[in-house]
């Protein structure tokens, strides 16, 4: 089905996390997350999220950086467009290097529009078959390799195979 986005706002939020999350780079005391928020023609609304860090420490692109190519570039090209699929988007997008992350948040806000006129599942829609899936947890650092070890004890260790 197709789309036609009217509208595009960008919210940027600071979630404090329930731990610290210790890395190689520094401590992260709370998580900066940008989300998209696209308005179809036909009144319906997706969400879109980036999962990036607030600062240039993993990738070269950050909540800042992604906030203006957004704003400035990336929102501006889909308005008025019509949009039938991912691949449509792809295209749009593909004078623009890299800046993977800001892309996802606008085809992650894509898929929800999608879902819900086409009214089928994401599952569905990405060709999934399960019920189930197994759930990853990222574990920071300990203050020293015992602290490290103690953490990671905590949790059980699943090989995942498809």
């Amino acid at each position: 089905m197709t789309m036609q986005i009217k509208k595009g706002e960008i919210y940027k939020i600071k979630l404090p996390l329930i731990s610290p999350f210790r890395t190689s780079f520094g401590t992260l005391l709370d998580r900066e997350i940008v989300f998209v928020k696209l308005y179809d023609k036909s009144g319906l609304i997706g969400f879109g999220e980036s999962a990036n860090l607030g600062l240039p420490v993993y990738e070269p692109e950050f909540n800042n950086s992604m906030i203006i190519l957004l704003k400035n570039y990336l929102i501006p090209l889909v308005i008025d467009k019509k949009i039938i699929n991912v691949d449509d988007l792809e295209k749009l997008f593909s004078h623009i290097r890299g800046n993977n992350f800001a892309k996802t948040a606008i085809e992650s806000a894509f898929w929800h529009i999608q879902s819900q006129l086409t009214g089928e599942p994401l599952k569905k829609l990405w060709g999934g078959v399960r019920c189930k899936i197994p759930v990853v947890v990222s574990i920071g650092l300990g203050k020293n390799l015992k602290e490290s070890i103690k953490k990671f004890k905590k949790y059980t260790i699943e090989k995942i195979f498809c």
